[in-house]
């Protein structure tokens, strides 16, 4: 089982996630599942595959946590002035 996971971890490093079918198909071990469970492997994967930066959400996520930072340096600042 570890090297059949060593096998996978190369293939995701090397972004050919499409391979993952044939890795899987050289180790007799491994139960096989249904066919199509390729793109849930790829899903598991990479849970942000298919999503992209449309509406803001690409923005906003950092920004909440600068924003966050900024408050406490504001708020760390008016405590120590007091």
């Amino acid at each position: 089982m570890f090297s059949f996971l060593y096998d996978v971890v190369i293939v995701v490093v090397a972004r050919r996630e499409d391979l993952i079918p044939a890795v899987r198909a050289r180790y007799d071990m491994i139960p096989r599942r249904p066919d199509g469970s390729g793109d849930r492997d790829i899903l598991y994967l990479d849970p942000m595959r298919n999503r992209g930066l449309g509406g803001g959400q690409g923005l906003r996520a950092p920004l909440a946590s600068w924003i966050s930072l900024l408050v406490s340096v504001v708020a760390l600042l008016v405590a120590a002035g007091r």
